[in-house]
């Protein structure tokens, strides 16, 4: 898919970005990877997909995580 779709580019950089990212950096990109899967932009519309980077957040301690997991109707962690 690289090369395609410089939306996508982006977030593929991203999530290699946060293998070695500090601890809160981490837990606030996947709250925004969240969002990203919640709205459809850049990347495929799956509610699925962010719930688990909402609850993957949430468990970090990322206090929106927690609550956009309720939001899109599963639990926190």
């Amino acid at each position: 898919l690289r090369g395609y779709d410089p939306a996508c580019d982006a977030f593929l950089d991203l999530r290699k970005a946060l293998e070695g990212a500090p601890w809160d950096m981490r837990r606030v990109s996947e709250y925004y990877l969240g969002q990203l899967h919640e709205t459809g932009r850049g990347v495929a519309r799956d509610v699925k997909r962010a719930l688990q980077w909402y609850q993957e957040a949430c468990k970090g301690g990322e206090p929106r995580g927690c609550e956009a997991a309720t939001r899109v109707g599963g639990p926190a962690r």
